[in-house]
């Protein structure tokens, strides 16, 4: 929990200062995101485990939402209190409910698909090779 509120915070940090140096939106987006993200992939790799960020988890998805609601109040002249306290909510709230209900973005593989197989009695005109495929590699779920 306390790795939530680290990312939502120092993602509202890190696009607050990036618009305030005058940044474009997109680039304050993703400096807010990049900001959040860093903190806990340092912590994880000095404790020598694979960060966060790197695994199925949602954790940059949250930090750019969170960005992207920051910015968009910015931009409508929202007060500063309101748009820090809803980029911090929308943050907070998507990586709380991805641990909470264990929710986690699609992983994708490259995976070699054998050739058909055909019957002994039909002739190969030219012989079939394996195809690369991109297929989604299905989480197991598990219950509590």
């Amino acid at each position: 929990m306390a790795d939530a509120f680290g990312l939502a915070l120092f993602t509202v940090i890190g696009t607050h200062k990036a618009l305030l140096l005058g940044s474009p939106g997109v680039v304050a987006v993703l400096m807010g995101m990049m900001t959040g993200v860093a903190g806990g992939m340092i912590r994880d790799v000095l404790a020598q485990r694979v960060p966060m960020v790197l695994r199925e988890e949602i954790y940059a998805t949250a930090a750019l939402a969170g960005g992207v609601v920051y910015v968009a109040l910015h931009t409508l002249g929202a007060p500063l209190t309101a748009t820090i306290a809803a980029s911090l909510m929308v943050t907070l709230g998507l990586r709380l409910a991805a641990i909470h209900w264990h929710l986690a973005l699609p992983v994708f593989a490259w995976v070699t698909l054998p050739p058909k197989t055909t019957d002994a009695s039909t002739p190969l005109s030219t012989p079939e090779k394996a195809k690369e495929r991109v297929r989604i590699i299905r989480r197991e779920r598990t219950r509590r």
